[in-house]
């Protein structure tokens, strides 16, 4: 059957924020020269959530050690991946993770898929596939990230390696030794030399929290919707899908809204709709991460009064063989009659009577199987209106 709610349409798209703020930390310009390689001498990125380092390792044997802070433990990762193309590169890499003590977490030579290559990757430790141990941070708060060229080993004091390395290429991830209550299980210094010097990124994620709502609202003005959002933080945050439903539809995605990467700050979101018809209309927001997942904010309902004081839809099928229906609708609650009459006046049919209430969609049906064929009067009366179209009956 037609109905009375119009066809949703987006008229505007406000969106007022202010720009991201970079998220790179490099070793010589943030840092202002070379990363040390002791817990002493490592650059400080716990000022802001930083989800990308770039930096070089200067010499056979130099490690760079970085102090981050760890968010959401359950989400980290750190993954090196070559800063470029052209030879300058590092002919392969090393990922350490310490505590903030100095204490091992755990570190990785190969990729995930055993590549012997440049890349390293601590991967979640919620990653079954990658990290069937599930090796790495347990409680959020402050670590130290490392990273050396092939063959360097992180050793205590008593110049034994704080991560086992069997080399044998069978298992893709390094083993944390055991707990030392001396702390001779703490980092103190490097050991071992590496192939060679040459620049390299560390992408990081749990650094920041997931995208955090502190408010959704939705309100209406002259039949406009207007949703305001805010995050408190977000972290890998690709955009928001704004999805709509109504009664007689399911959730469909009607724009998107671009998110801020990673960021700690509050971040103020505004999406205009028009062209919604009366009644109630539910809206929510699909956060969308940069890899793809996504999470569902909660729901926010408006309800949209009508304009007019009442609303007959057409009556649909017209002509019709055995049944037809229309569709009625009040702005103020009211008694109103549905009736059918033939051609000479005659009334052949009461098809409603009783009260409906405001913003009420009343579907009324219209029973042609005892109705000679021919055309039809249809009434709709209300305390404050009165309505008549012509419906025609084809058997």
């Amino acid at each position: 059957m037609n109905s009375l709610r119009q066809l949703l349409f987006i008229s505007t798209l406000l969106l007022f924020v202010a720009s991201a703020q970079g998220q790179t930390w490099d070793e010589s310009t943030n840092g202002g020269g070379d990363a040390g390689s002791l817990l002493t001498g490592s650059q400080d990125l716990t000022g802001s959530q930083y989800a990308l380092i770039t930096g070089s390792l200067s010499a056979g044997g130099d490690v760079d050690l970085y102090k981050i802070s760890i968010l959401d433990p359950s989400n980290f990762s750190a993954t090196t991946v070559k800063a470029s193309y052209a030879g300058g590169d590092l002919q392969d890499s090393w990922l350490f993770l310490f505590d903030s003590s100095g204490n091992a977490v755990y570190s990785n030579d190969e990729s995930p898929v055993g590549d012997p290559g440049f890349n390293s990757l601590l991967a979640k430790p919620t990653n079954t596939a990658y990290n069937p141990a599930g090796l790495g941070p347990v409680f959020a708060g402050t670590y130290y990230v490392a990273v050396g060229s092939y063959e360097e080993q992180a050793t205590n004091v008593a110049a034994i390696n704080l991560f086992e390395d069997p080399r044998d290429f069978s298992s893709m991830w390094q083993r944390m030794n055991a707990a030392d209550p001396t702390a001779t299980g703490t980092l103190k210094g490097w050991t071992g030399t590496g192939l060679t010097s040459g620049s390299y990124e560390i992408t990081l994620s749990g650094v920041a929290l997931p995208v955090e709502f502190s408010s959704l609202d939705a309100t209406t003005d002259n039949g406009t919707v207007t949703l305001r959002w805010t995050t408190l933080s977000e972290s890998n945050n690709a955009g928001f899908d704004v999805e709509f439903s109504s009664p007689d539809r399911d959730y469909q995605s009607i724009g998107f809204v671009q998110g801020h990467g990673t960021t700690t700050e509050r971040k103020d979101y505004v999406f205009g709709v028009q062209g919604l018809g009366y009644g109630t209309h539910s809206f929510r927001l699909r956060q969308v991460n940069y890899d793809g997942s996504s999470d569902y904010s909660p729901v926010v309902e408006v309800e949209l009064d009508i304009a007019q004081t009442y609303l007959v839809s057409t009556a649909y099928p017209n002509p019709f063989v055995n049944e037809a229906q229309i569709e009625v609708v009040v702005r103020e609650e009211q008694d109103v009659t549905v009736e059918l009459y033939n051609v000479l006046g005659q009334r052949v049919a009461t098809l409603f009577d009783g009260r409906i209430s405001e913003n009420e969609s009343r579907n009324v049906s219209i029973d042609g199987s005892s109705l000679a064929n021919g055309q039809y009067l249809v009434r709709v009366k209300g305390d404050q209106f009165r309505d008549t179209q012509v419906i025609s009956l084809s058997k």
